[in-house]
């Protein structure tokens, strides 16, 4: 611009920011972890053992949200499943609201044995390894603590994080939860809605995944 002294230092500086954009632009990524793809599907529990997935539907601003699942046995077949209108809440808070639900259908079935997926990897890290102290200061400790203490109902109950494609029974379940004008409602027979995803789980169907 006319009258504005050259600023030799500021030229400087903006060429080296653009040199190592440019560098960064086009050089290879360093230590990129190569990914294919795996097959994943729902696989069933072990004889003996009942199977509970349990997932969330979280939808718009501010947040309707909503949680499902199902149990099935070491055939896939269905035992019980719910549906769960929970209100505004958040992700989290769904995610859990589901784990309570199906831990307390379990529970009320006289389940003993019992293996939980769930593919919210943050759920599962709280339930395995926050310390007290850190739970008592969480937002959601009373869930949290619930769903521990109901785990403990079991004569032997784990929860495993599984990846979406091993899930998607429960995600139907949760998203059939917007639609509920009741606040929760279980299915002692497999809904029409979830039969297709039902027998694909029981073929054993399977989906690829970048891993």
């Amino acid at each position: 611009m006319e009258g504005t002294p050259f600023q030799a230092q500021d030229v400087l500086n903006k060429a080296k920011a653009f040199a190592v954009e440019f560098f960064f632009s086009i050089s290879p990524v360093r230590n990129q972890v190569t990914k294919s793809n795996t097959l994943i599907g729902w696989l069933p529990p072990p004889s003996g053992f009942m199977k509970l997935n349990t997932d969330r539907s979280v939808l718009g601003n501010p947040e309707k949200a909503s949680a499902g699942g199902l149990l099935r046995d070491s055939n896939g077949k269905w035992i019980h499943g719910f549906a769960h209108n929970l209100g505004i809440t958040n992700s989290l808070a769904a995610e859990l609201w589901g784990l309570r639900d199906g831990l307390l259908l379990a529970r009320n079935l006289n389940i003993t044995k019992l293996i939980i997926e769930i593919d919210a990897k943050s759920v599962v890290d709280l339930l395995h390894n926050a310390h007290t102290n850190q739970i008592s200061s969480h937002p959601y400790s009373a869930l949290i603590n619930d769903c521990r203490c109901l785990m403990l109902d079991f004569e032997t109950a784990t929860i495993h994080h599984a990846h979406r494609e091993s899930n998607y029974c429960a995600d139907i379940l949760a998203k059939e939860g917007h639609r509920l004008l009741d606040h929760i409602v279980y299915f002692v027979f497999p809904p029409h809605f979830v039969k297709s995803q039902l027998m694909a789980d029981i073929w054993g169907v399977s989906y690829p995944r970048l891993l």
